[in-house]
């Protein structure tokens, strides 16, 4: 996904890609699989606008990597 502000990419051109998405059935279940290896949250679950479950992984639990997880409104 790349980023909706590009200022932040400093001066890079061509396929940037910020972070990666996953979309997942049941959010609170991967969390708690993902907590049993470790994976930390890199900010609390939120709720978008249009009602999508959402978070942020710490980073440093995956190699560096910005990786967010969706759970779409049931």
């Amino acid at each position: 996904i790349c980023p909706g502000e590009k200022s932040t990419l400093g001066g890079r051109t061509g396929l940037i890609i910020d972070h990666v998405g996953y979309f997942v059935p049941d959010l609170d279940q991967a969390l708690a699989e993902m907590a049993t290896k470790g994976v930390k949250l890199g900010r609390p679950v939120f709720t978008s606008p249009l009602g999508y479950r959402i978070v942020y992984l710490d980073s440093a639990a995956v190699l560096g990597n910005k990786i967010h997880l969706t759970e779409k409104p049931r």
